[in-house]
């Protein structure tokens, strides 16, 4: 956090170039300056009959250094000098942290929000603190009554009448840009005195007339230290005003355009002081607890309070309940998958549009384009554990709706999946096309998981995922394997160029999430072929179908040359679906794995013919060496011989039961 401090009236003998010299040498050959002399900058030097520089420390430690050692050093020299903060603070840690300490002494600072964003309520927070600080206050309104906006800030437990009694803080009702600059001019900006005008477009009648009272606020605060607050529409500031503007905190509606909003609605902030800094995003969050003030970081985790009360208790719940997916339909009750149950919530409406808080640019952009945008984001939960989300947002009936769905924080081993032998062998894999597939909601995401996971333990490989969202989070592999990953529309503009750039950051295993349209599947086709072991996923009902979905996905003459690479490319093919386990305690994953060139071959021998019915003849018909193939009637035989599934299931899920019954011996139908 940045602190600053203005040394004034120092008087030394000698001229002042001199003066300042002399007192910096002295200080600086004080023991342990050293150690914190890389945080303490001097600079601003000045003469105005003694002299006056500011001092600006970045660390708690430099401020102790600065207060106990630095300081004094100068009264010795000076007794007559003055110590005076240039950073006041707002009253709000976080608000503090973000404005780089506070708010600086002589800055102009412009509020903007659309009606309802909760600008009066931050403004009168704002005078009601720094008030406190010994600070004179003068809050100018266009309300009648001073008292009316005294009994409006009791909507966030704000009680001024102590602060106006005092005369600390001045509420004025204000008709007119004459009668604004008779108080501009009363108070004497330049000394130590704070001016908030809520509403300052109610008073101007052009945006000329805005760049003037910014040009002479500005000449009015320079070199001293008043503190004018402006309240505003996001219409009012033009550029040249922003310009001219020393400080910038924006507030903007999540939904523009949408109207009043509640005082309980979190809003977003952007800051910019007119410093060489990146704007900061962060979160307004006003409430009857007061108005807490954070940053949104949506990788890191968001908290609670930064989003809808409606959204933050669906997902609460949500967690509490173990729930495989949620459902948000506008206007409807929220909806839950647990299992193979749907549980609705009638005493919690959905609110999807809650969620626009968590989009990027790039993905407002995208579901503005499309009517659908996939997105994750982490949260935190009361007790500060974090759960990661994956959500789609969309629209049906010309409404908004979303599904969201929670991934495990960490990744599930082969063990604890009970995935066989035939798929955890699939370490080994170094190169080529490693196809998933399965019907949605089955397991295929915590299978690649898995997969990769075993993968970056067993050796040192670079892997880069290109997903649409991220899912899981690959973590903890430091000093063993380097992992990168990219989300479309957060961390690159578009998968194509994400595609373009991954072959010059050299990975040697590549996610590219799910194959969706023949851009992503050329791209996975191309990469394989580099040498690289490329992963995704694809939804099907069967092996065959996996690969007759990505065939199918070319046409023409592409077609052609597509299946021959698909026929070189293929390194493995698994097909999995979710079965329930037989103590009726949760599912159990069936899998099909096929790792033979030959079967791919024969799949791809007649194209125009039925995929499905080739792969099967394939895989059925012939023998195969060990783990070239691994049919599912095998896997569910397995399951079954470790009491993981009923006899009912095993029967009710088997392609060719009799090719089980004459393998093992046994009749089960």
């Amino acid at each position: 956090m940045l602190h600053m401090f203005r040394l004034e009236d120092v008087t030394v003998e000698g001229p002042p170039r001199q003066q300042l010299k002399r007192l910096l040498a002295h200080v600086r050959s004080l023991p342990g300056y050293k150690t914190v002399a890389d945080q303490l900058s001097e600079f601003d030097f000045r003469h105005t009959g003694s002299l006056s520089f500011c001092v600006q420390v970045r660390t708690e430690v430099a401020k102790s250094f600065l207060l106990k050692v630095y300081w004094p050093a100068v009264q010795k020299l000076s007794p007559a000098s003055k110590l005076v903060p240039l950073v006041l603070s707002t009253g709000l840690s976080d608000f503090d942290r973000i404005l780089g300490g506070g708010l600086l002494r002589g800055s102009l600072v412009c509020l903007q929000g659309e009606s309802g964003t909760g600008k009066t309520l931050l403004g009168l927070w704002l005078a009601h603190e720094l008030s406190k600080q010994g600070v004179r206050v003068v809050y100018a309104t266009q309300f009648d009554h001073p008292p009316e906006l005294v009994r409006y800030a009791l909507g966030i437990s704000l009680g001024l009448l102590p602060a106006t009694r005092s005369g600390a803080l001045e509420i004025r009702s204000v008709d007119s840009m004459e009668k604004l600059e008779e108080i501009a001019n009363e108070i004497e900006l330049g000394s130590r005195n704070v001016l908030v005008v809520d509403q300052i477009e109610d008073f101007l009648e052009t945006d000329t007339a805005l760049v003037g009272l910014v040009t002479r606020m500005r000449k009015a605060m320079r070199g001293g230290q008043g503190i004018s607050i402006l309240l505003c529409s996001p219409t009012t500031l033009d550029d040249r005003s922003r310009r001219r503007a020393d400080g910038l905190v924006l507030l903007e509606l999540p939904q523009p355009g949408s109207g009043r909003v509640s005082h309980t609605r979190t809003v977003r902030v952007l800051k910019h002081r007119g410093l060489p800094v990146n704007p900061v995003a962060c979160t307004v969050h006003i409430s009857g607890r007061g108005i807490e003030i954070a940053e949104m970081n949506i990788e890191g985790g968001i908290r609670p309070w930064q989003i809808a009360e409606s959204l933050r208790n669906c997902l609460l719940n949500a967690v509490e309940r173990n729930a495989e997916d949620i459902f948000l339909l506008e206007g409807e009750p929220v909806a839950l998958r647990l299992s193979e149950d749907l549980l609705f919530d009638k005493d919690l409406k959905a609110d999807p549009r809650a969620l626009f808080d968590l989009l990027s640019t790039l993905q407002r952009e995208r579901f503005a384009a499309n009517s659908d945008v996939d997105f994750s984001f982490n949260f935190f939960l009361p007790d500060k554990s974090r759960v990661r989300f994956r959500a789609n947002l969309h629209l049906q009936k010309g409404q908004l709706a979303a599904t969201i769905r929670p991934v495990p924080k960490k990744i599930t081993g082969f063990d604890s999946l009970t995935l066989p032998r035939p798929i955890q062998n699939l370490v080994e894999l170094e190169r080529g096309l490693l196809l998933v597939s399965g019907p949605t909601g089955s397991g295929k995401s915590t299978t690649i998981a898995a997969i990769l996971d075993a993968i970056l333990r067993s050796r040192s490989t670079h892997l880069i995922t290109i997903e649409n969202p991220i899912e899981y989070e690959f973590t903890g592999y430091t000093g063993i394997s380097l992992i990168e990953q990219r989300e479309i529309y957060t961390d690159t503009p578009s998968f194509e160029q994400a595609v373009q750039g991954v072959l010059r950051q050299n990975p040697q295993i590549i996610l590219l999430g799910e194959l969706r349209d023949q851009e992503t599947t050329e791209a996975a086709l191309a990469l394989a072929e580099t040498g690289h072991l490329v992963v995704t996923s694809v939804h099907a009902l069967s092996a065959g179908k996996a690969i007759m979905r990505v065939a199918n996905i070319f046409t023409g003459d592409r077609r052609e040359q597509a299946l021959a690479q698909l026929s070189v490319a293929l390194a493995a093919v698994i097909y999995q679906r979710l079965l329930p386990r037989a103590d009726g305690k949760g599912i159990v994953p069936a899998v099909e794995v096929i790792r033979s060139p030959d079967v791919f071959r024969r799949a791809m021998e007649n194209p125009d013919s039925n995929f499905d019915v080739a792969v099967d003849r394939a895989i059925y018909g012939g023998s195969f060496g060990a783990g070239a193939v691994y049919r599912l009637e095998e896997s569910l035989h397995s399951l079954y011989k470790k009491k993981l599934i009923s006899l009912e299931t095993l029967v009710a899920h088997a392609n060719r039961l009799e090719w089980l019954e004459a393998r093992v011996g046994e009749r089960f139908s």
